[in-house]
């Protein structure tokens, strides 16, 4: 393997929380107000509430807080129409304000202690960033200081192609004008991250939270590199 030069970040789930991906934390709020929620069918609503949020032009100019809460009223919107449908359940028992104030509290701390990080890790290696994302993420990393370290802010929406596609990480290795095979990937999804930056030929390394996720990744002729949260990457002997 060559001499890692730079490390490119995902932004959800990885800058701005442990290894915990923006539905799974939404659920969490969600479940601790709506006792029996069912994890299957919010899914599916959240899924649909972020494809809706797509449609909507003034997506892309939202921040972080934004749009966490319009995910969160969408959802809300959503499993309010669902109520009555027999199960039993008071679908829309909850404050969507509450739940998202709560998701930005976490992530502020996230984002806070994560950008020393960034600090310790510049100047040694580049740093960029690559999201799925609505359009917003070179403003959320503006709004939250990233932007010092970051050489480039690569989005889903403004390339038009999605993790694990190539061309988006193709795309950042451009801008950087560097190989993918010196460069590094951290996310928190198996497949849109490891997987993707896996097939890109960079070093993946996947951050998993308090538990390790059950993904295939004996199948993998080199195996990520796996950490519990993002400032263990500089514990990592490179």
């Amino acid at each position: 393997m060559e001499k890692i030069q730079a490390i490119l970040f995902d932004f959800g789930g990885t800058l701005d929380g442990d290894g915990i991906d923006w539905f799974t934390r939404i659920y969490a709020g969600v479940a601790k107000r709506v006792p029996g929620l069912d994890g299957v069918a919010f899914a599916a609503m959240a899924r649909a509430a972020a494809d809706g949020m797509t449609q909507m032009a003034d997506t892309p100019t939202l921040s972080m807080a934004g749009t966490v809460g319009r995910m969160c009223e969408k959802i809300h919107a959503k499993m309010v129409a669902h109520n009555g449908h027999g199960d039993g359940g008071n679908w829309d028992g909850w404050e969507p304000d509450e739940v998202a104030g709560e998701f930005m509290a976490d992530a502020q701390r996230c984002l806070e202690r994560n950008l020393g990080v960034m600090e310790k890790l510049q100047g040694r290696f580049r740093l960029g960033c690559i999201s799925n994302n609505w359009g917003n993420v070179q403003g959320w990393c503006e709004q939250y200081s990233y932007d010092r370290y970051f050489e480039t802010m690569i989005d889903s929406a403004l390339v038009g192609s999605i993790k694990p596609d190539k061309v988006i990480f193709q795309t950042a290795m451009d801008a950087m004008k560097i190989p993918a095979a010196v460069c590094a990937y951290v996310g928190d999804k198996f497949d849109c991250d490891v997987q993707g930056s896996y097939d890109m030929g960079m070093t993946p390394i996947w951050i998993t939270g308090e538990n390790m996720n059950d993904q295939p990744v004996n199948e993998m002729a080199r195996p990520p590199i796996s950490i519990r949260k993002l400032p263990d990457l500089l514990a990592l002997d490179w």
